[in-house]
């Protein structure tokens, strides 16, 4: 083959895996979430709810609440923590206490020295004050229907399953970084969870929503066997498979408020994921842009700028292949969209969806070379595994003495 014609043959070739992979992954979406769902034991487990806190999460309350507005037969509490007493988030947590005094809550005021990650150090002491043997960690962005403690309780009752996670969708996004986070969740994340759960059973577990029994917990070293990895949530689903337990990604959509977003947030969340992503599974980090066609399209866009008849073909015909290229990224989008129950994508959404994808190739070329990251006001070096490594006056911080968790 002459050396000229390596490019365009590479392109065709990306192209081709491109539309197969997408086509595939999106079949798995779609039997993903048709897979019908178990029905509940007889006799209804108790749950205690764990809610790690920081910040202001816009709508925090109504979050907050739609946990509290369970349709549940057994018994439920929910433990509500930070691991700063002056976090803003605890008096949200404080006013739904007070709000349902018929209701078991309890606030957590942690020690944030407990792990290196700090959702992991959150988790370790509202872990604590939990009452009961089943566990379910539910992040303070998400916002469920009454009938979601019943549809993952049912998941964690079937035979010889060990944890339950789900698959997330983005809602109610305003703000351009906002709908590039939707896009991106509900796109490509969403096809790659269900993609390697149905054609590999390699559970990708999103820290999301986790349900899971404290006694299997401890048995794999407990939270503090994650306390000092940036992936918890992927390592505590790999774990959890290669000690034997069945790890199912459950048919329930988890949705989350996905609020306004500046494009500098999206940026600095996707380069901590992708940073993540490399540092756990490099293999599968390098066949990412499989599932992204912005690479295959721009190639095509370029080989009819500098390339006129590679191939044998006009420049015309790479243009059009560009466009489908564009098309195929805006359908996948938009179909998910509405298999994820969000709200159908607009013109300015489906405009943007090929710039989101530029954008995506960027961060994730960048994550090859990148290790340090900043992650909720601390600074780490990101090593094999996701490992953490504090920087700076962080690593300082590692010899400090710890404080006295507090139930409030």
């Amino acid at each position: 083959m002459d050396a000229s014609e390596l490019v365009p043959c590479a392109v065709v070739a990306g192209a081709a895996a491109s539309v197969a992979a997408n086509g595939l992954t999106h079949w798995c979406v779609r039997r993903k979430l048709r897979r019908p769902r178990p029905p509940m034991p007889d006799n209804a487990p108790a749950v205690s709810i764990l809610k790690p806190l920081r910040g202001l999460d816009e709508g925090l309350y109504e979050n907050l609440r739609s946990i509290a507005q369970q349709d549940y037969p057994g018994a439920v509490q929910i433990v509500l923590g930070a691991t700063s007493a002056d976090d803003p988030a605890l008096a949200v947590a404080r006013r739904l206490q007070h709000e349902h005094p018929e209701l078991d809550i309890a606030i957590v005021v942690g020690r944030p020295n407990r792990a290196r990650n700090p959702k992991v150090a959150n988790l370790i002491g509202l872990t604590e004050a939990a009452a009961h043997e089943i566990l379910l960690v539910s992040d303070s962005n998400v916002r469920v229907a009454p009938d979601y403690l019943s549809a993952v309780v049912a998941e964690l009752a079937q035979p010889g399953v060990g944890l339950v996670a789900n698959v997330i969708a983005v809602r109610d996004e305003r703000g351009l970084g906002a709908a590039f986070e939707a896009l991106q969740l509900n796109g490509f994340v969403a096809s790659a969870v269900c993609g390697a759960d149905e054609l590999a059973r390699h559970p990708c577990v999103i820290g999301k929503s986790m349900l899971l029994r404290r006694s299997e917990l401890e048995a794999l070293g407990g939270w503090r066997a994650f306390a000092d990895v940036l992936g918890e949530d992927y390592v505590i689903g790999q774990t959890y498979a290669r000690a034997g337990h069945r790890v199912v990604i459950s048919s329930y959509i988890v949705p989350t408020v996905g609020g306004r977003w500046s494009l500098r947030r999206f940026a600095s969340r996707h380069l901590r994921w992708c940073q993540m992503r490399r540092w756990i599974a490099p293999g599968a980090y390098a066949a990412e842009p499989v599932l992204n066609p912005a690479p295959w399209w721009l190639g095509a866009v370029w080989i009819a700028g500098t390339r006129t008849g590679a191939l044998g073909l006009s420049a015309g015909t790479w243009l059009a292949a560009a466009v489908l290229g564009v098309l195929m990224s805006v359908l996948r989008e938009s179909s998910h969209a509405r298999l994820l129950g969000a709200r159908p994508l607009g013109w300015h959404a489906l405009a943007g969806v090929p710039v989101k994808d530029l954008a995506m190739l960027a961060i994730w070329a960048l994550g090859w070379f990148r290790r340090r990251v900043q992650w909720r006001g601390h600074a780490y070096e990101i090593g094999p595994g996701s490992r953490l490594e504090p920087l700076g006056s962080d690593a300082e911080l590692e010899g400090l003495p710890a404080t006295t968790d507090g139930v409030v």
